[in-house]
């Protein structure tokens, strides 16, 4: 299969994990040392995986590095990144840098937030993005900002005005129950746009 699907030119090594179980997974990217992660996104309506997760839910739960998910890399450019923020402290470093890099190839960065309370003003929000990003190092950026009481649609129209080529996004571990009750951002965001997200893990007990 490494043979017939990987173009000529590639290096690597190809492994092949014979198991439903995601532990095996864990597993698996500690005995290799993996530091980052491409895969292409799988949707299931089964209510197995709505309790417990997608495939790439549960990839992320499982992996404590930065995994990109591509639904088709046909004529893939990085001329614009949207990284999308929720303004808490905790913020994925690892990802970031890594836009940093495309940065330095001439991607333009553009820090995404939705507004969908009245108890923060945009000004507000403006600021604190300017503090995020200095946090990370990064000086060169654009602001995005959409007032949206749904995050999802507010994202979804940032996306239609910014025309992102990859979307940054982080994520927090939660219960099979909480995602029953709630979604997650992540597995909607993942399934329904055609951009590559690259998703990281970050502490929730901020």
């Amino acid at each position: 299969m490494a043979k017939e699907d990987l173009e000529e030119g590639i290096r690597g090594k190809v492994f092949a994990v014979a198991s439903k179980t995601s532990a095996t997974f864990e597993q698996f990217i500690t005995e290799t040392n993996i530091d980052f992660i491409i895969a292409k996104d799988q949707n299931s309506e089964s209510l197995f995986d709505v309790l417990e997760g997608s495939r790439i839910g549960k990839m992320i739960q499982k992996a404590d590095v930065p995994l990109m998910v591509v639904d088709h890399c046909e004529d893939f450019a990085l001329r614009n990144i949207m990284i999308a923020t929720d303004l808490s402290r905790e913020i994925p470093f690892t990802s970031l840098k890594i836009c940093q890099f495309f940065q330095n190839h001439g991607a333009k960065l553009h820090f995404v937030n939705v507004i969908t309370t009245d108890l923060i003003t945009e000004s507000e929000v403006v600021e604190k993005i300017k503090q995020l990003a200095t946090n990370a190092g990064i000086e060169d950026f654009e602001t995005y900002i959409t007032h949206h009481p749904s995050e999802s649609e507010g994202l979804n129209e940032a996306k239609d005005k910014i025309l992102p080529d990859l979307l940054l996004m982080k994520t927090y571990q939660k219960s099979g129950i909480w995602r029953l009750a709630f979604g997650s951002l992540m597995e909607k965001i993942t399934g329904e746009w055609d951009v590559p997200v690259l998703v990281e893990k970050v502490d929730d007990n901020y």
